[in-house]
């Protein structure tokens, strides 16, 4: 169960606050398929402030107890991030992304991306993205099993929307 309240404060300023009572039922964590005895509640908080083509916003997101199946190093997470869009076109937009996690497997502890997105029409969208990602010892391995402490990602994206 959730629950999420959000104020529009002006034109330019939103802000939100969000409950969720298991955060073992997100996709964004992935536990184990929810193997735990006691569901962990998690809060989290959001802004955006637009002006003109810019747009900043950020988001975070922590548990409220610990997750006493999983090792002390990683059995409270909490992740965040900050964007800043900059839209100079209606076909057109960029945004530069920060964003960090603590206490949660095979997800970075730092990432710092940009994307590029091309609004072809109002239902077509094209999105390239480069990610750089930073990961804490220990929590990351790759497909040899690998302890891996960076990671660098390119993707491209189409989206068609109905």
């Amino acid at each position: 169960m959730g629950i999420t309240a959000e104020i529009k404060a002006n034109e330019f300023l939103n802000v939100g606050l969000s409950y969720i009572s298991d955060l073992a039922d997100t996709n964004s964590l992935d536990f184990d398929n929810n193997k735990y005895s006691k569901g962990i509640d998690g809060l989290g908080v959001n802004a955006s402030v637009k002006h003109n083509k810019l747009k900043l916003s950020a988001e975070a997101i922590s548990a409220l107890g610990n997750f006493k199946e999983l090792d002390n190093d990683r059995n409270k997470p909490q992740a965040w991030n900050l964007e800043l869009n900059y839209a100079p076109s209606k076909i057109m937009d960029w945004t530069v992304r920060y964003a960090g996690s603590k206490e949660i497997e095979d997800e970075p502890y730092k990432q710092l991306g940009i994307s590029a997105t091309w609004h072809t029409n109002k239902n077509i969208h094209f999105t390239v993205e480069y990610l750089r990602n930073n990961y804490k010892r220990g929590l990351v391995t790759d497909e040899q099993d690998n302890l891996l402490d960076k990671s660098k990602l390119i993707a491209g994206r189409m989206s068609i929307l109905f």
